[in-house]
């Protein structure tokens, strides 16, 4: 400026701007939470980060990548740090502000544990010195070395070899250096050999193992002879330079429970291997203990087979002939006992003789234990034969019965014993008695084995021929030698009178060839004589066969139908008889009829003495059902309960199905309830019965109530599928006269109404409890409750047998003596809305003296359930409190929760309700490791979106 006038005052000013650079002061500070961690411990590392300014940093990162002392487990940065690339990612940090990271990490059993955190931006730095921060740890080697120790034979035998089985193993995490067992066998064994190429020592007990790595194992196994006293526990400890984790496992025992062992033996002879029956022998038993061990309560049974009979023995008494038990007792090692037992060879049994020694002690070898002797004995026999005949003077034609007896006087079995026994051409042979064991056509009679005084019969029957040999004569052989011969053969002879000749002829027919079951038919049965002789002593055999049964003749007492005999006595030549039988054709059995007919004199021809009828019977079954009606009461008053009882019977013969009873009930009667169990159905008025066997009988009572008009007789009428063979019985009928009962009965009754909660939720269920008394002074009938759930409430259950219906509300209580007192509980649903007051009331047919007490009601007052939310929960899979409940919750359909951690950052969250299914995951962000939140304090914001503030609060979160 200046004194004198300027001509340009627009440029008397001028300006100068500048732009000075962004400086930040970025600082990082690295801590441990543990500085001497074990090997395998979690540890944490806390990166924190602050801006000192004064401008704000930008793009602010921190690398951290930790060295390989340690492995990455999870952090806190809500995905901001990148454990791959070791990048944590801060972004914008303004004057003095801070961001903090921690780093959870497992420390590992070897590596660099030194950890080195640098943090850098976009802006200059003021100092850098503080750029960079390291932490490191001292961590401590841990081991768990453990050992197992087993033996391939718990329960040996003295003197076997057994292996003792020890493996070593370091469950880490550290490497265990100067890895030692200490293993003395105690003195139950004498060590023999191991498979550890000298790193075990036997006379120290010493197994030098060295270096075990994280998960390395060692074994070694040790052979060793089981003597037979000592100690036989066997312990070994294991041991290392490192601390051990678990010292429980460090050390193992093993033992064996040795047996005692012996090898007892048997030796069995004989002094005569073939005797003859009856001849006395000796058996010597000699038995020895082979060792090793001493056996005790040594044995021997020797039980006497069938073949032999015990005389003496020179035991001494050690022998009992009674049991076979030949007692020793006590044999040491080497040691022997001798046992000789005379004894009677029987004729029969089993001559094969066994001895079995045992004692207390196992045996090495059980081959020896038992030995056996025999003999083959010498049999004599003595066979006898004796013959008879029945008649010696017979007529020809007769039949007569030759007896032949055979005995074995001994002393010893007969075996393979046969008789020759062959007619002579004077008889004809007609059968025998032995059962197939007689051969008409040889004449061989095979008997087989006799024992000692067995005998055995045979009676042959034969008919007398006209001419031809008489003399008959029979023998007796069999395998063994026979001391008498003589008695072997015997003979027996007739003399044949001659007789007259006759031809007796009978046929029998029946009337009704295809009868019904149950039919009477008649057989005809005619007798002649065709001479050309007179017939004596002609008798017919009719047996009636199961298929019929007996009716009557016409006969006049010459058929007897117990024996089946027809007595016709005699018939001269060309004579006939006749006779006719009536019999009733049963349901099953034998219908082919034989009859036979025979005489005295000789018959010349045989083949017309028999004939026989059969019918083919048609099924018809028939049934006769009965039915009976009583009233317990015919002279009942109006409105009394009176009692129908049908009683209903198949008096057969077959037996009935689809049986049915019409049962309805004339207006007369009100149907109150039956015993049927349901089969009667009083609507339709049908009792289905179903099948009644042949006498089979069932009954059904009815209680009805009478009406004051109506008709009171009441008819029944049952039916069945088969013919009914009398309808006459197949309806019964009663009938009551009423009275009107002059005096008045009197009853009080009462009913009282409570529920087990009278402030419940919704959505709950309440049980109505219904207490109905009758306070008399007389019994009241057809009690009935009326108890109409209103609309508040849905009907669950109730406990009335089926008493109680849901849906009318009715509840039948039936009779009520004096002071009588039932209940009922009905269990409900309370709705969300509705009338909730419940109204029951009582009454029977009877006047109530008191009408103030036949109502009751209860009027719930029902709420929602309040909300209420925990402040903890435990997620391990439990089944216990493993989900975050936030009780009525289900009351708030718009709600939103949400949940933080300490940092803020979001962790769950649910919009539009809550299903109280959150099981402590995280939701949002990226998840290391797992998406299970780690334990500690969490926060929520229960937004129940109805207009309400907000609820905030803090869960703690367990495992």
């Amino acid at each position: 400026s200046g004194n004198e006038d300027d001509s340009d005052p627009t440029n008397n000013e001028d300006e100068a701007e500048t732009t000075p650079n962004p400086i930040s002061d970025l600082a990082i500070e690295k801590m441990v939470n543990v500085s001497n961690p074990n090997v395998g411990d979690e540890i944490v590392f806390t990166l924190h980060v602050i801006n000192n300014g004064p401008s704000t940093a930008t793009n602010v990162e921190v690398i951290e990548i930790l060295p390989n002392g340690y492995t990455y487990i999870s952090d806190d940065g809500a995905g901001a740090f990148n454990s791959s690339t070791g990048l944590w990612t801060i972004g914008e940090l303004i004057n003095g502000a801070s961001s903090a990271l921690n780093i959870t990490c497992l420390v590992n059993p070897i590596g660099e544990y030194l950890n080195t955190a640098s943090v850098s931006g976009d802006e200059e730095d003021a100092n850098l010195e503080n750029n960079e921060d390291e932490e490191g740890i001292n961590p401590n080697a841990i081991v768990d070395l453990s050992i197992d120790k087993t033996v391939d034979i718990s329960t040996p035998n003295v003197g076997d070899e057994i292996v003792f089985t020890l493996f070593v193993i370091n469950n880490g995490p550290s490497t265990a250096t100067n890895v030692e067992v200490i293993e003395n066998l105690p003195s139950g064994y004498i060590y023999i050999s191991d498979d550890c190429s000298g790193s075990y020592n036997p006379a120290t007990g010493l197994w030098t193992i060295g270096e075990l790595v994280n998960g390395a194992s060692s074994e070694l196994n040790i052979t060793c002879l089981v003597n037979p006293s000592g100690e036989y526990l066997n312990t070994a400890s294991v041991s290392g330079d490192e601390e051990d984790a678990n010292l429980e496992n460090n050390e193992d025992e093993g033992g064996t429970n040795p047996l005692s062992v012996v090898d007892l033996a048997i030796n069995k002879t004989v002094n005569n291997s073939t005797p003859i029956v009856g001849d006395e022998i000796v058996f010597t038993l000699y038995v020895i203990n082979n060792g090793p061990s001493t056996a005790t309560n040594v044995e021997v049974i020797e039980n006497l087979p069938s073949g032999y009979t015990y005389v003496s023995d020179d035991g001494a008494g050690a022998f009992n002939s009674s049991t076979g038990l030949w007692t020793i007792g006590e044999l040491v090692n080497e040691a022997s006992s001798e046992l000789n037992i005379t004894c009677l060879v029987n004729s029969s049994g089993n001559y094969l003789n066994t001895a079995f020694v045992s004692g207390e002690q196992g045996e090495t070898t059980l081959e020896n234990n038992e030995d056996e002797e025999g003999i083959n004995p010498t049999s004599i026999t003595d066979l006898a034969i004796d013959k008879t005949v029945s008649n010696s003077s017979p007529n020809i034609g007769d039949e007569i019965v030759f007896t032949l007896y055979v005995i074995n006087n001994g002393p010893s079995a007969a075996t393979n014993v046969e008789v020759i026994e062959n007619l002579p051409s004077g008889y004809s042979y007609v059968s025998d008695d032995g059962a197939g064991a007689f051969n008409s056509s040889t004449g061989l009679w095979t008997i087989g084995e006799l024992t000692n005084g067995a005998s055995s019969e045979l009676n042959i029957i034969c008919l007398v021929n006209p001419s031809g040999e008489y003399l008959n004569t029979a023998s007796v052989s069999g395998n063994e030698e026979d001391s008498n011969l003589e008695n072997n053969e015997d003979d027996a002879t007739i003399d044949p009178v001659s007789i007259s000749q006759i031809d007796l002829a009978i046929e029998k027919i029946v009337d009704i060839l295809i009868p019904n079951i149950g039919d009477e038919i008649i057989f005809t049965i005619q007798v002649i004589n065709n001479g050309p002789d007179d017939a004596t002593g002609v008798v017919v055999t009719e047996n009636i066969p199961s298929g019929y049964t007996y009716v009557s003749d016409d006969c006049s007492g010459t058929y007897n139908p117990a024996s089946g005999l027809w007595t016709i006595g005699e018939l001269s030549n060309e004579e006939s008889a006749e006779l006719n039988i009536s019999c009733t054709v049963n349901e099953s059995g034998d219908y082919v009829n034989i009859a036979t007919v025979i005489g005295n004199e000789d018959d010349s021809n045989l083949e017309n003495n028999e004939d026989e009828a059969e019918t083919n019977p048609v099924t018809t079954v028939l049934t006769d059902l009965a039915i009976e009606k009583l009233v317990n009461d015919d002279t009942p008053f109006i409105g009394d309960e009176v009692i129908f009882t049908l009683n209903v019977v198949n008096n057969g013969p077959d037996q009935a199905t689809g049986v049915v009873v019409t049962e309805n009930l004339p207006n007369g009667y009100t149907y109150v309830s039956d015993d049927g169990n349901g089969s009667y159905v009083a609507s339709s008025g049908l009792w289905t019965i179903g099948e009644l066997s042949n006498g089979e009988s069932i009954s059904l009572s009815i209680n009805c109530t009478v009406n004051e008009t109506g008709n009171y007789e009441n008819t029944a009428t049952v039916t069945g599928n088969e013919d009914d063979n009398n309808v006459s019985n197949n309806t019964g009928t009663t009938s009551v006269d009423p009275e009107i009962e002059d005096e008045e009965i009197l009853i009080d009754l009462a009913i009282e109404k409570t529920a087990s909660n009278m402030e419940p939720y919704f959505g709950s269920e309440i049980t109505f409890i219904l207490e109905v008394i009758n306070y008399g002074p007389s019994s009241a009938t057809n009690v009935v409750v009326i108890d109409e759930l209103p609309s508040g409430y849905e009907y669950v259950s109730d406990n009335s047998d089926g008493n109680y219906n849901s849906v009318t509300g009715i509840w039948l209580v039936g009779d009520l003596d004096v002071d009588g007192q039932v209940s009922l509980d009905i269990v409900v649903s309370i709705l969300e809305s509705g009338d909730y007051e419940n109204i029951a009331s009582v009454s029977g047919n009877e006047i109530d003296t008191d009408l103030s007490n036949n109502e009751d009601d209860v009027l719930p007052d029902v709420t929602e359930i309040p909300l209420e939310i925990p402040n903890g929960f435990s997620p391990n899979d439990d089944g216990i409190n493993d989900y975050f409940v936030i009780q009525g919750i289900e009351n708030f359909p718009d709600a939103i929760i949400t949940i933080f951690n300490r940092w803020g950052n979001k962790v769950y969250e649910a919009e539009g309700g809550y299903d109280n299914s959150w099981s402590g995951k995280n939701h949002f962000g990226i998840t290391v490791g797992g998406d299970k939140l780690a334990v500690g304090t969490y926060f929520y914001v229960v937004d129940l979106h109805d207009g309400s503030t907000p609820i905030r609060g803090y869960i703690y979160l367990s495992r």
